[in-house]
């Protein structure tokens, strides 16, 4: 319609409907202000039909905002830099404070990781990324 501007029998020609429902379509559409009566013609039998245009200030339909997609986008962003910064702790932690720390006995290196002060910050911190990222949720 808003290239080519028409009669309802031209429109459900087009998209191949019956032209009672177009024709439905289309005044619940003006009803709304959407699109608007441009102009009328006649048909070769005599019978006046009206051309359906574009509103001149048409409603924009999107799902969702604007504003919550960015939100998005920079909470992702944020979520990224924080877990980089509790990483990047963590790891700082572990050197000074991990190592030489043992548990004693045959133990494994993982279970060393483990007990270090370092991967409790770690875990510490992505849980409560969790926790902030989850209330953010709940919030939106």
């Amino acid at each position: 319609m808003y290239d080519d501007p028409a009669a309802p029998s031209e429109i459900a020609e087009r998209l191949n409907m019956s032209v009672q429902s177009v024709s439905y379509h289309l005044e619940n559409l003006s009803e709304a202000g959407i699109i608007q009566v441009a102009d009328t013609m006649y048909s070769e039998k005599g019978k006046e039909m009206k051309i359906y245009a574009p509103a001149d200030n048409p409603v924009v339909l999107f799902v969702g905002t604007e504003n919550r997609k960015h939100g998005l986008r920079d909470v992702i962003k944020r979520l990224l830099g924080a877990t980089g910064l509790v990483f990047l702790g963590s790891v700082l932690l572990y050197i000074y404070r991990g190592f030489g720390v043992a548990t004693g006995g045959d133990t494994s290196p993982l279970k060393d990781l483990l007990a270090t002060p370092g991967f409790e910050f770690l875990l510490g911190g992505l849980f409560m990324l969790l926790l902030v990222t989850s209330w953010w949720r709940w919030n939106t």
